[in-house]
């Protein structure tokens, strides 16, 4: 007995469905395996730490920062003929000793207050610290290097390599300039008067050249933002720097009631005298 037509368009429509899956199956597996393999994720870089800061994060430490800059205000001033008590309060024995070892710039040569003007190459860890320190008073500039360990939390200066002052040690005063007196005279004068003016005591302006008197307006004067009691100003010490026909920086050392303020300034000579050039 013959089957219905029926069933054999069935059994032939399955059979062409069937096969059309296969070759489907067939071609996509082909086809992935002709795919070439991706490529893998590279992995991300990491920069390995290490145990030095950078300037920039280590001045972001302000205790370390305060620690530098008062030893080198220190040697500044010991530099420039002062006592060695403000190493001493910021620095160890050793650290001292070397800085005093090293010897002082010669007062003949002394060309107004050294300041802090750079650090640099500046490395740090959790506890010790190394830095060059650059101190420079109105032409010269001396650098030194500080090494600083950290004590229970608080930094202190180690031991230091002195500031090479062998160029000041054979440096010869200028032939034929001797030292202004006249202008001299009036670097004591103006150094009294510049604090009486400053504390109020006084409303005349002491002897200054225009530029000086711009550096007051401008707060940018030695004593600017300073409170100062308004006593009559005594001169304790002045040093002079190099001399030379027009010009000669000045350090004093002004004494106020109970107050002692050091600052340093040019003294130029004009067609009216000698007055005070700027504040250094």
């Amino acid at each position: 007995m013959r089957p219905p037509l029926v069933w054999i368009v069935t059994a032939a429509t399955a059979l062409a469905i069937l096969c059309a899956i296969a070759l489907v199956i067939g071609a996509t597996r082909g086809h992935a395996e002709r795919q070439p393999p991706s490529k893998p994720t590279p992995a991300r870089l990491i920069t390995p730490r290490t145990t030095s800061t950078s300037s920039v994060s280590a001045a972001n430490d302000g205790a370390l920062l305060t620690a530098i800059e008062s030893f080198a205000i220190g040697y500044g001033r010991y530099l420039d003929g002062n006592s060695a008590t403000g190493m001493s309060k910021a620095g160890t024995v050793t650290a001292t000793a070397q800085a005093t070892n090293g010897g002082r710039i010669p007062t003949g040569f002394r060309d107004g207050q050294l300041r802090v003007t750079q650090l640099s190459s500046m490395q740090s860890t959790c506890c010790s610290a190394s830095v060059t320190v650059v101190l420079a008073n109105r032409e010269q500039s001396y650098p030194f290097t500080e090494q600083l360990l950290n004590e229970g939390g608080h930094w202190l200066v180690d031991q230091i390599t002195p500031s090479d002052l062998d160029i000041d040690r054979d440096l010869k005063a200028p032939r034929n300039v001797s030292d202004p007196a006249g202008g001299q005279i009036s670097a004591r004068l103006f150094a009294a008067a510049y604090t009486d003016y400053r504390d109020g005591l006084s409303s005349s302006p002491p002897a200054m050249t225009a530029a000086a008197t711009r550096q007051i307006q401008q707060s940018t004067d030695s004593l600017a933002g300073q409170r100062l009691p308004k006593a009559a100003a005594r001169l304790v010490s002045i040093e002079f720097g190099p001399p030379s026909a027009d010009e000669f920086a000045a350090t004093a050392r002004v004494r106020a009631g109970s107050t002692t303020q050091s600052f340093s300034f040019l003294m130029v000579k004009t067609y009216s005298g000698w007055k005070c050039g700027q504040f250094l």
